[in-house]
């Protein structure tokens, strides 16, 4: 069978077969957003003298594990995750599998799917890693005109590190179309979680997205995942002069990740940057970020949440990145001057005390966004709380707007100092840079913090459009 590739809207005619069935029932295959979906349309009779006709009463009891075959491939479906029916003059069934895996599978067929391997495209990762399969050399003239170009495929770079038990590496990939005309290649850089022997495909996922998670902030942008190709001992072809087993990698959708396959792309010049690229931190950095997630879990699953809602209101931005800010303070050591963000007469901290902490450590303070760092965090912090009490007044869009972004570049900052152990100061190598678009926001916006974290409206620029009025 060739090598198949799960794309979402494609639509199969095939049949479905399980164990204690002699025939194939005709079923098709749709691969939607929410996930695989067989439909299985028969008679009524049929339904209640069928051999799948158990599969669908009260109780169900729809097989864990079915193949599905057509003249063009062979799949092996894992787990039911939601299966339904309606009866009538033609009864219809559709059951949702919990992932396929796209070929044979040579395991029990009780078994739950498993992998040494499992390899991953995720969003932005080429632009990240700045790595590529393909080394291109031409040829020109005397009038320096192109007259040959010779293309090499190969994995030319790799980035490898521990996670716990699971060996992790950064890698280029790639994959030749044939059948048409010219020349067809696909190339990414893949994400790849191994073990040492075989392991649910919920060990890998628990690893990937710990690096899905750092790429996600580093961008302060949506990060979602493409494409899984897994490993296993009981997926395997037999191929060359020697004819032994090989256990060569396959597509698999499903999982927990099913539902993010359907948003939208990012676009090829999306003009993000990252605060901190591989290149720059190495294995060591991600195996520092990784150490360090359980201890900034509550910092960090905050942030990546909102991030992948790129259509959020600003007040879930500047909720979900007050908990995130106030989380990392808690984990912070004092910071000098904090003592002006205590509660009035008293040393007990507040959320502005830990939003102060952040923006020190981050090194992030100007003139331009407000009259003192104690004022600027106490703004922070006041935005955040007058949008989780009812009976507060709520912020305007343009404020809330204008915290949110802030919160995510001191979080952005810290996080590349702390979780990622980076040696260089990036508030010192990136933060001047980050720092002036910010401010360089909130003038257009009209936004400055005077004393006591209030907000002063200062007048926005006359070509500046009056944005959320």
């Amino acid at each position: 069978m060739p090598t198949y590739r799960f794309q979402m809207g494609s639509t199969h005619h095939g049949l479905l077969f399980a164990d204690g069935i002699d025939k194939g029932i005709p079923a098709t295959l749709d691969m939607t957003v929410g996930g695989p979906q067989f439909t299985l349309a028969f008679e009524e009779s049929g339904m209640r003298t069928g051999p799948p006709a158990s599969w669908f009463t009260r109780h169900g009891d729809v097989p864990q594990h079915l193949a599905f075959q057509t003249q063009e491939l062979h799949l092996t479906c894992f787990g039911v995750a939601n299966w339904s029916h309606a009866m009538g003059n033609i009864a219809v069934a559709r059951i949702e599998p919990t992932a396929i895996v796209a070929d044979r599978w040579h395991g029990e067929h009780d078994a739950r799917l498993t992998a040494s391997t499992v390899q991953s495209e995720v969003d932005r990762l080429s632009d990240w890693t700045r790595f590529s399969a393909a080394r291109t050399e031409t040829e020109t003239d005397e009038r320096n005109r192109v007259q040959r170009l010779s293309i090499e495929l190969a994995q030319h770079e790799q980035l490898a590190w521990k996670q716990g038990e699971a060996a992790m590496t950064l890698t280029t990939n790639w994959e030749h179309t044939p059948g048409m005309v010219g020349v067809h290649y696909d190339e990414a850089v893949v994400l790849e979680s191994r073990f040492e022997s075989d392991r649910p495909i919920r060990d890998h996922m628990v690893e990937q997205r710990k690096v899905r998670d750092l790429l996600a902030i580093m961008y302060n942008a949506p990060a979602y995942f493409r494409r899984h190709r897994v490993r296993s001992k009981f997926i395997h072809e037999i191929s060359g002069e020697t004819r032994e087993p090989y256990n060569h990698l396959v597509d698999m959708i499903g999982g927990l990740s099913t539902h993010e396959q359907g948003n939208p792309q990012p676009g090829p010049n999306s003009g993000l940057f990252a605060v901190v690229y591989p290149g720059q931190f190495g294995p060591s950095g991600f195996e520092s970020w990784a150490e360090s997630y359980e201890r900034m879990e509550r910092v960090i699953r905050p942030i990546v949440r909102i991030l992948q809602r790129p259509q959020a209101l600003s007040e879930d931005r500047v909720v979900a990145i007050g908990m995130a800010l106030e989380a990392a303070g808690v984990l912070l050591p004092k910071a000098p001057g904090e003592s002006e963000t205590y509660r009035r007469g008293s040393e007990i901290a507040t959320a502005a005390t830990s939003v102060y902490r952040v923006l020190s450590v981050a090194g992030i303070g100007s003139e331009r966004l407000a009259s003192s760092l104690a004022s600027l965090a106490q703004g922070v912090a006041r935005t955040y709380n007058d949008i989780k009490h009812p009976n507060h007044d709520l912020p305007s869009e343009i404020q809330s707007y204008g915290v949110a972004a802030l919160g995510v570049l001191a979080l952005q900052v810290h996080l590349a100092k702390d979780a990622l152990g980076y040696a260089e100061p990036v508030s010192e190598r990136y933060g001047d840079h980050f720092v002036d678009e910010i401010a360089l926001l909130w003038e257009r916006l009209g936004l400055y913090l005077g004393k006591d974290g209030k907000f002063e409206r200062r007048d926005l620029p006359a070509v500046w459009p009056r944005l959320f009025e």
